[in-house]
């Protein structure tokens, strides 16, 4: 996580020597020279504000994306606009997520931080202080939380969001419109109380987020409309969005910030989008969403021999690419593009990986694009979302908030040497998980409560609760097939060799030196939270009784989850040719 010279941020610095003084040992002085020189010409002032305003922002960050979606990550689908923003760019060859869901994905992003140190009520009820908590759906924005958009609203930036929210929960005492599944979206009373619970939704995020601006806001997944008739992706209605927030940025004196949250790969499945009036939206009737129509027609001819699953995918990246071309045309036209940064990047990876601390869920596509500051370069550098935070802050000449407990480190750095060393290590945390990995070998901890292993021990359950405590609980349930270690309590991989972590080395005593210095990477990393996460052995995860339970939970018959066959077909693991 932290690897980079403390010395080189010193507002970071004086945070971490004050408050976390065990993180030294993560860091290296690689980076040094070229962390100190950034600053030194991009900062200017005890506060760090640049004399200038700084580059506008765009964060494009989509849904559940794996590497071979991209055309410039090596894949099928054509992808010009990604293609041409990573030949544009930096393209990242390891960057992470630290968490593999949607919610805790989110709250990373914004916030900087790892997802354990949500202090969100909802999320504080699920996981007592003193216990270990599970990162799951649950780490909602508290209210008034220090956030990105917040931060740079403070400092003169114009800020905004479009597309999927998934990370604030609904007050009890807000009274939103209520919907019968069966309603016709072309009645005018059912558009009149969805134009309602727009409005409440988009200032919902313009208070959890700290946002100006928030328009096409989708709360949660399409699939939990409760309108049967608009459980399906709406891509114009979200490029009217963000274009809208664009044009509203014009007209400012300051510099902007766009967060904006494509809906795609995630299920349902996208050519059923072909077939729907993108005039009804969950906000309401919008007549004129057409013009953000990609070709239709090509699309169609493209796809039409294709396996449905495949299809699915193919024409998700074709809706998103068409977005991106929409942004980039519109920043043209306004004159913004050339002092625009883009950092386009996915939330987390797919199935088998999702709910899990594994490479196929935490591993992401990400690419950087500044006009002038990229050249089509490739990084290996290990990066993570929370690292979106302080490069942003720092590329706009602004200093890290007082007493904001922030875990990135800033990827300006890379821009002039890619492949600097910033940091030894990355941690993740799934569930009742935590991994910590240098980018060869990863070790992954699981570790359940006394209230869930006295439930197993006792018979009161009969199974193993998933990394996610739930059960049944799909991505789970996939993964627990996928994976032969996934119910071990500990495991180490060989990344290098093992990419598919199908072989759990922890057993090998030529390991153990290995073994013991990732432990007490994670072990330093983990005493930063306030909930414990102890990684001594527990015996019981070795019994015979504890693999009875687990035997039951690999009965699960994945026929059951409904969309697995629609938007993915079979998991194809480990990968082979289609």
């Amino acid at each position: 996580m932290l690897q980079t010279d403390i010395s080189a941020n010193p507002d970071f610095a004086h945070f971490l020597v004050m408050n976390r003084p065990d993180y030294h040992r993560h860091f290296t002085g690689a980076a040094i020279i070229g962390l100190v020189l950034l600053l030194n010409t991009t900062c200017s002032g005890p506060g760090g504000e640049t004399s200038e305003p700084g580059p506008n922002f765009i964060v494009f960050f989509t849904d559940e994306l794996q590497h071979s979606d991209l055309g410039a990550y090596g894949g099928r689908i054509p992808t010009p606009e990604f293609d041409r923003l990573a030949r544009e760019g930096l393209r990242f060859e390891r960057a992470y997520s630290p968490a593999s869901m949607c919610t805790p994905s989110r709250y990373a992003l914004l916030t900087g931080q790892f997802p354990g140190r949500c202090t969100s009520p909802g999320f504080l009820k699920d996981n007592p202080v003193g216990e270990p908590y599970s990162i799951a759906w649950n780490t909602w924005l508290p209210s008034g939380a220090v956030t990105l958009p917040r931060v740079l609203a403070r400092h003169g930036y114009f800020t905004g969001m479009a597309g999927k929210w998934h990370v604030g929960e609904l007050p009890k005492d807000l009274e939103m419109p209520v919907f019968e599944p069966g309603e016709n979206p072309e009645d005018p009373d059912v558009q009149r109380r969805l134009a309602l619970q727009q409005g409440l939704h988009q200032q919902l995020v313009r208070e959890h987020g700290g946002f100006d601006f928030a328009a096409g806001v989708v709360w949660a997944n399409y699939d939990n409309h409760p309108l049967r008739a608009l459980q399906h992706h709406n891509f114009p209605w979200l490029s009217q969005g963000a274009l809208a927030f664009l044009d509203s940025a014009a007209r400012q004196d300051k510099p902007f910030f766009l967060y904006f949250t494509p809906t795609a790969i995630h299920g349902p499945n996208h050519v059923e989008d072909l077939d729907r009036d993108v005039r009804f939206t969950p906000g309401g009737f919008e007549g004129d969403l057409v013009r953000y129509m990609p070709d239709t027609a090509r699309i169609r001819r493209e796809i039409r021999d294709l396996p449905a699953s495949v299809a699915h995918r193919w024409v998700g990246m074709a809706q998103m690419d068409h977005q991106l071309r929409l942004i980039r045309e519109q920043l043209q036209e306004l004159g913004m593009d050339d002092n625009t940064v883009i950092i386009f990047m996915s939330d987390h990876n797919i199935e088998p990986g999702k709910a899990t601390s594994y490479e196929k869920g935490i591993h992401i596509p990400m690419i950087l694009h500044w006009p002038g500051r990229t050249r089509g370069s490739v990084s290996n550098a290990l990066v993570q979302t929370v690292d979106v935070f302080p490069g942003i802050l720092q590329a706009a000449g602004i200093a890290m908030p007082e007493g904001h407990a922030a875990d990135g480190i800033s990827f300006l750095p890379l821009l002039e040497n890619p492949d600097l060393s910033l940091r030894q290590y990355l941690f993740a945390e799934n569930g009742y998980t935590r991994s910590v990995t240098d980018g060869r070998y990863k070790y992954i901890a699981l570790r359940y409560p006394e209230s869930l292993l006295s439930a197993m021990a006792s018979g009161r359950i009969g199974h193993v609760p998933s990394y996610v405590k739930a059960w049944p609980q799909a991505h789970s349930a996939i993964a627990m097939k996928a994976y032969p270690a996934y119910f071990e309590q500990d495991q180490l991989y060989d990344l290098q060799s093992d990419p598919y972590e199908l072989h759990n080395l922890v057993a090998d005593s030529m390991n153990l030196p290995l073994l013991r210095e990732l432990r007490m990477s994670l072990e330093g990393h983990l005493g930063t939270f306030a909930h414990p996460f102890s990684l001594a052995p527990i015996p019981y995860l070795g019994s015979e009784g504890y693999r009875e339970l687990y035997l039951v939970n690999l009965e699960y018959d994945l026929s059951n989850i409904p969309w697995l066959g629609r938007d993915h077909g079979v998991v194809n693991w480990p990968p082979q040719p289609h």
